[in-house]
């Protein structure tokens, strides 16, 4: 099963909800797709079934997933889900332009930087963890 590293600070089931929502979003769980069941997921992480059940809920609430008689499965409406990638692109940008913007960095640094990583990109590089 896939690779989940979840860690301290956030609540387990918002972890399990950001990571499949981004593996929604980016495609790797293309629609249609049927997710793990509940306790498949569970085991597999090592958290409590009730902490999978609650991710799938929110995801179902935003309508990303949707219930079937055999579990979970990523919504088919791919309009939607490209939509949401969109709101997701521009609420990330903008919130990363005010963070930098309130550690008092300019707009011409701020481009500077962020170009200067998106050249990593382009070239194939790893970006650093800092």
């Amino acid at each position: 099963m896939d690779d989940w590293q979840l860690h301290d600070v956030t609540p387990l089931h918002l972890q399990l909800y950001e990571t499949i929502k981004i593996r929604i979003l980016s495609g790797k769980y293309p629609p249609n797709t049927r997710l793990p069941s509940i306790r498949e997921l569970a085991n597999a992480v090592g958290v409590n079934p009730a902490t999978v059940s609650k991710a799938f809920d929110r995801l179902k609430h935003e309508s990303l997933v949707n219930r079937t008689k055999l579990g979970y499965s990523v919504s088919d409406d791919q309009v939607f889900i490209a939509q949401i990638r969109e709101e997701e692109k521009k609420t990330k940008a903008c919130t990363l332009v005010r963070e930098l913007t309130a550690l008092g960095y300019k707009p011409e640094e701020i481009m500077t930087e962020v170009s200067y990583y998106v050249g990593k990109l382009i070239h194939r590089q790893d970006l650093p963890n800092y």
